[in-house]
């Protein structure tokens, strides 16, 4: 058998291989599992306590005693690979730290028992005013913070995070009180993450003086990270800013905004719950990216009907063309899913894609928002 562990910032990554087996698991900084090898496939924890399986089709929680059971897994896994480690003597190999550190930080992670871990949900709930309940792809790995809770609009017919749930701002001694919070759930486990995003639906959409106080208040917490300070905007219903309130909330540390566009054909926009026109989020688009700030649009692949499809796809390519984004830009593709749950066919998807080829310098990332959990 061979034994190997790479030690990083971000946690312990542990993997055994032997002729007739091969175990895997990652723990945080913390000691907390965060993927774990089981006969069934791979498990994954969530910041919220959870523990899920992904597959090509999409990701199923475990049951309360199935999580349990993977709890324990993890916890016999660092207790044989303590064993494993000591035996292999010399041929131990750990990358970024020694033996003895390694033996440490086993140990902490074995006394993470399932009753532990379940209780994790629930230091969750304490530190987030509501769930985290979506990201953009690309910032998944963030740490989420929450200066406002619901969404401005809470009215898009094909929302199924916050339709209903009215936009409210915390006051400043509750966010920072909130911030305090995150930082004791992730505990150590925040060297593993390189960027910070601002919940929920549209933080955006505060005032820029509560903005500024929000962004300076994070770094504070958190300190400057790789990825910078991202947030969604609703382009509907956010303040009028001019160049200069953008660049100012650049300066105090936001690096990317994410806008719902979801199609560029005014109709549509409309029937979704928007403002029928798109010229608004164009503008605002090249608003931030004049002021240094990266951008990224979400699109919606299915909506309206089969007949509504041309319409929809011009009106999105001219849309996305005029927002002039560039390389350091993304355009996320998601297919639209029902209130029941039925997702749009890979069909509309790569008919909006091909729609979208050439008409901007943007990276085309799919995004399927049915998929997303908060992962550890």
């Amino acid at each position: 058998m061979t034994f190997a562990a790479r030690i990083g910032p971000g946690g312990t990554v542990l993997h055994v291989r032997a002729a007739d087996s091969e175990r895997f698991v990652r723990f945080d900084g913390e000691g907390r599992w965060v993927t774990v090898a089981t006969p069934e496939g791979f498990a994954h924890r969530t910041m919220d306590g959870r523990a899920v399986r992904r597959s090509g089709t999409g990701v199923r929680d475990l049951t309360a005693d199935e999580a349990d059971a993977v709890h324990g897994r993890a916890g016999a896994l660092a207790r044989s690979l303590r064993a494993d480690a000591l035996a292999a003597g010399e041929g131990l190999q750990v990358l970024g730290g020694g033996g003895d550190d390694l033996d440490a930080r086993l140990a902490v992670a074995e006394a993470w028992t399932p009753a532990r871990l379940r209780a994790e949900s629930d230091r969750f709930d304490a530190a987030y005013p509501e769930p985290v309940r979506i990201l953009p792809p690309d910032r998944y790995r963030d740490v989420v913070v929450t200066p406002a809770t619901g969404c401005p609009n809470a009215g898009c017919t094909f929302c199924a995070f916050y339709r209903g749930d009215r936009f409210s701002r915390l006051d400043r001694a509750t966010f920072r009180a909130h911030l305090e919070a995150v930082r004791g759930l992730f505990g150590a486990a925040l060297d593993g993450r390189d960027g910070v995003f601002l919940g929920s639906a549209s933080a955006l959409s505060l005032p820029d003086r509560s903005l500024i106080e929000v962004l300076g208040d994070v770094q504070a917490a958190f300190g400057v990270r790789k990825r910078g300070i991202a947030a969604f905007q609703d382009p509907d219903r956010s303040p009028r800013r001019d160049s200069d309130a953008r660049a100012r909330l650049v300066e105090a540390g936001l690096g990317q905004v994410v806008l719902g566009l979801e199609t560029g054909h005014g109709p549509l926009r409309g029937a979704l719950g928007k403002r029928s026109t798109a010229d608004g989020a164009v503008g605002i688009a090249r608003g931030w990216k004049a002021a240094g700030a990266r951008v990224g649009v979400t699109i919606l692949a299915g909506v309206g009907t089969e007949e509504a499809r041309d319409a929809h796809e011009a009106g999105t390519r001219e849309a996305v063309a005029a927002m002039d984004l560039g390389p350091a830009d993304l355009v996320y593709v998601s297919p639209l899913v029902s209130p029941s749950g039925d997702v749009a066919g890979d069909d509309a998807v790569a008919s909006l894609r091909e729609a979208l080829a050439g008409a901007t310098r943007a990276k085309l990332v799919p995004y399927r928002v049915e998929r997303f959990r908060y992962y550890a």
